[in-house]
């Protein structure tokens, strides 16, 4: 997976709405695939499903933890 440019974090976290676009897109397949649920039947089979709460709870959360982010300084021996 590809990493999310530390400059296009930073604007999400200043609210810029196209950062936070990407950022949201950027993780959209991950919260996608989170959010099949499952029940069983009167018969006893298993069913999935794609659960549109869960999804809506995943974006959330994600825009949550992006305003919410504290960026640290490196250690001095970090290399990129």
């Amino acid at each position: 997976m590809k990493r999310v440019p530390f400059d296009i974090l930073a604007a999400a976290k200043e609210g810029d709405g196209e950062a936070v676009d990407i950022v949201s897109r950027h993780f959209e397949d991950f919260i996608r695939s989170s959010s099949n649920n499952f029940y069983i039947d009167a018969n006893g089979i298993p069913h999935e499903f794609f659960d549109d709460e869960l999804f809506y709870r995943g974006e959330y959360a994600l825009l949550k933890a992006i305003l919410q982010f504290k960026f640290m300084d490196p250690p001095d021996d970090f290399m990129p």
